[in-house]
């Protein structure tokens, strides 16, 4: 597991998931996969869904158990709505940005230094919900290797942006009317027009190519947007197609911050975690 844990955790245990962690790679049960996650806000629930948090879910990554990779994060201040992206092998495979969580928790989560933490463990309430078991067992052996190439923090400027602001909060009561008629349906609040905006489920589309081997296992077309296994199963019906809307390309630029490893994990199938 490779993560960064915000500082303000050391010493004070109780101020997780708020303080915000970020799992860059996390490899579980000896499985070529990997997931990636932002912990914060409250748990149980909470702004990020804890204690699974605003997480990639498993996804194939070849070969990760027996040859080196690159596992990078990018903290991109760079834009209004922050953004933290998460890359394997310089392919973006997961994104969060700061209006997903709200404000206040993404920047109690991410608006301070943070330590690095790689370590090899066993047993875990993660570990054991993938398997359907409890682990460590009898049959859990030692001996497993996590072996690191190399490792890097590096941090670039630019012009800072306005900061993203939380809409206001009306004062009174407001009047909601059906407007229109069949086939030209609207809405209106307080007398003017109100557009009805669709909401995706998240990754994005520059997330996609890292779930494609999964979505092909399956035998069926899925759009970028559904992550999770359990949101792939769920839409994984005979003659489903999800379609995908769009496609965008998001690169480097000044002002980001990167954290950057490339460790290799090498599991004995028993190990957990």
């Amino acid at each position: 597991m490779f993560r960064a844990i915000g500082a303000g955790y050391r010493g004070n245990l109780g101020s997780w998931p708020g303080v915000g962690e970020t799992d860059i790679m996390e490899n579980v049960n000896g499985r070529s996969s990997s997931s990636e996650t932002l912990h914060c806000g409250t748990a149980p629930g909470g702004n990020c869904a804890e204690f699974n948090g605003m997480t990639s879910g498993l996804a194939t990554c070849s070969g990760c158990q027996t040859s080196y990779h690159t596992y990078s994060e990018i903290i991109d201040r760079t834009t209004s709505d922050e953004q933290v992206r998460f890359y394997q092998d310089n392919q973006q495979v997961w994104v969060v940005n700061e209006s997903q969580v709200g404000i206040a928790t993404w920047q109690t989560a991410m608006d301070h230094g943070f330590f690095l933490s790689l370590d090899l463990a066993i047993g875990g309430a993660y570990p054991n919900t993938v398997c359907g078991c409890t682990s460590p067992s009898a049959q859990t052996s030692s001996g497993g290797t996590l072996s690191v190439g190399s490792l890097g923090v590096f941090t670039s400027t630019g012009p800072v942006p306005p900061p993203l602001t939380a809409p206001p909060v009306p004062n009174g009561p407001s009047v909601v009317k059906v407007t229109g008629g069949q086939g030209n349906w609207g809405l209106s609040v307080n007398g003017a027009s109100y557009q009805i905006k669709g909401r995706h489920v998240r990754p994005a589309s520059a997330t996609a190519e890292a779930h494609m081997t999964d979505l092909k296992s399956l035998g069926r077309q899925h759009g970028p947007h559904l992550g999770h296994r359990r949101h792939i199963a769920a839409a994984a019906g005979p003659g489903r197609r999800q379609r995908n809307q769009g496609d965008q390309r998001i690169l480097a630029r000044p002002g980001q911050r990167t954290i950057s490893t490339t460790p290799t994990t090498r599991l004995s199938p028993s190990s957990r975690r």
